[in-house]
């Protein structure tokens, strides 16, 4: 059976950084992002909820959904994200479950949730990992890739705050520094954590 972490993290913190130099580490990544994604492309029946929940005029031309229209919509109000949450939510866990099933074989898997406590995922994994980073290079970082300020702090107060999620995971990955850094952080955490499971019974 695989060691199974839930890396998790909020806006801007840099997880997808820490999940790629895992995947090169050899782990199986199962992103509940791209699964989301994949849930409501056209055809798809949570494509319909969706668009049933919050109307046509987030289709365009071809049938697409309007993923920043939506993200406009639905960030801000509280609301609105816990319809779409109870939409695409259920739904990422059954692929999950699925995939971990597909996995078994694997040393190494992380599951890469954004939303890991908040949508109750954390029972899946075998430990708990975080990307925290300080705030100012969170925002010099969201801004080089032309977030607002309002959008930053907008998408960050709908979320758990990262002080709250470093209180509940096993363990914290700090991206404030440099790329090497990060890499190093991530790097003696792994060898710390396999260690660890090669010496269990």
């Amino acid at each position: 059976m695989p060691l199974i972490l839930g890396l998790t993290g909020t806006f801007g913190s840099g997880k997808s950084t820490v999940a790629a130099m895992l995947a090169e580490q050899g782990a199986e990544i199962i992103d509940a992002d791209a699964i989301a994604h994949r849930l409501v492309e056209p055809g798809r029946t949570a494509l319909a909820e969706v668009v049933g929940a919050f109307g046509r005029e987030l289709l365009d031309e071809s049938g697409e959904l309007r993923r920043a229209e939506l993200a406009k919509l639905v960030f801000g109000d509280r609301e609105a994200l816990r319809r779409l949450e109870g939409i695409i939510h259920p739904r990422v866990r059954e692929e999950i479950v699925g995939r971990l099933e597909e996995v078994k074989g694997k040393t190494l898997v992380a599951l890469d949730v954004p939303l890991l406590f908040e949508a109750g995922m954390e029972g899946m994994t075998d430990r708990t990992v975080i990307v925290t980073i300080v705030e100012n290079q969170r925002f010099l970082r969201l801004r080089r890739r032309e977030f607002s300020e309002r959008e930053i702090i907008v998408r960050l107060g709908m979320q758990m705050a990262q002080a709250r999620k470093k209180e509940l995971v096993g363990e914290i990955i700090d991206n404030s520094g440099t790329f090497e850094t990060t890499r190093e952080h991530t790097q003696t955490l792994l060898n710390k954590l396999l260690g660890e499971t090669l010496k269990e019974p």
